[in-house]
């Protein structure tokens, strides 16, 4: 028995980092499942030694897009960068590589690897995208599916595991710590009856410092249904970018929150809409997508002389958003559309 000599994920939390491993090798805590509600502060709070002594307690939502984080502990004396891959596998006693090869969960940019980059000896790293399992199906046998997460770097020595017999699949339970297994149960908490993602980014080379936008949605056609919204990533400020489930009462209601961005900023917002009400949706129904900038003071002239004013439009987002959310009420804050993207009726 011995430390591994590398970058390790436990296999539970009684596991510090020893090989051969004991006890349970099916839960570990350095995989962690957020459900459908990524954590918008991971890099810090997964990281402190108060939180790796714990494990998730979150269940993994069935036909929502759930978002799964990996850390790891440097156990050498040199800093080291690493790449992550995640994968799912179908419960099962002995997970044998074949099962679950192919099954690749990315990250919430579509990547097939996440990365920990210049992990210093003895800390704790995380990655730094968070991997997201979209649209959850419901498992063929029981209520689990097995995650699996690897971590290997741009040398690959750590490739993905050849199982000829079943010593090999005893020492990679065993002896690889950079390979971990985490047993997830999938609870059904009212699926979406259709949603959509669409990305959100600011460029890197777009004017400098921190803005505050609106994202919202407008939906057409779908009285009665319900819906809501979640962003991969929290805004510059670490708040969370998302709506809560609400019940659309007329049609083109204004719902949505408010954020403030940087230069560089990438996300994906997954819409889920739910036919709470038992009627179709309309002719032409529609759920619109918007992100609206909020003119600065010192930018109204030119926003005036160019002709990017709506001032009913900003007051009908104003009182949807920032009374909702502050408890405003009167004023007039004006905002610009930036853009929308729109999923058509299902």
């Amino acid at each position: 028995m011995g430390d591994f000599n590398n970058v390790f994920m436990r296999p539970n939390l009684s596991s510090q980092g020893t090989v051969p491993a004991s006890g349970d090798y099916a839960f570990s805590p350095d995989i962690w499942p957020s459900g459908y509600e990524p954590i918008t502060d991971w890099q810090v709070s997964l990281v402190s030694e108060d939180s790796y002594t714990k494990q998730s307690t979150t269940d993994t939502v069935l036909g929502k897009d759930n978002y799964f984080y990996i850390r790891c502990k440097n156990n050498t004396d040199r800093t080291i960068s690493s790449n992550v891959s995640l994968y799912y596998a179908p419960a099962s006693t002995i997970t044998w590589p074949s099962m679950w090869q192919d099954n690749i969960i990315k990250t919430d940019l579509g990547e097939n690897k996440a990365h920990i980059d210049y992990l210093k000896p003895g800390k704790i790293g995380t990655i730094d995208r968070p991997f997201v399992w979209r649209h959850v199906p419901k498992p063929n046998n029981g209520d689990h599916y097995c995650i699996i997460a690897q971590i290997n770097d741009d040398q690959n020595t750590n490739p993905f595991p050849r199982v000829d017999t079943q010593l090999d699949q005893a020492k990679l339970m065993l002896n690889n710590l950079r390979w971990a297994q985490r047993n997830i149960t999938i609870v059904d908490k009212g699926a979406p009856t259709f949603s959509y993602t669409a990305d959100i980014s600011v460029p890197i080379n777009i004017t400098p410092g921190s803005r505050k936008y609106k994202v919202s949605v407008m939906p057409k056609g779908y009285m009665g249904w319900e819906v809501e919204f979640v962003c991969s990533m929290g805004d510059s400020e670490n708040k969370a970018i998302k709506l809560q489930r609400n019940k659309i009462t007329s049609d083109n209601m204004v719902l949505g929150c408010s954020c403030t961005l940087d230069p560089g900023y990438s996300a994906k917002i997954t819409v889920y809409m739910y036919n709470t009400s038992g009627q179709a949706s309309a002719a032409g129904a529609e759920v619109p997508l918007e992100v609206s900038y909020q003119i600065d003071d010192s930018e109204l002239k030119e926003a005036c002389l160019r002709g990017l004013i709506d001032p009913v439009y900003s007051n009908r987002l104003h009182a949807a958003i920032e009374g909702i959310e502050n408890g405003l009420e009167g004023g007039i804050v004006y905002y610009t559309k930036l853009g929308s993207y729109s999923s058509l009726a299902k």
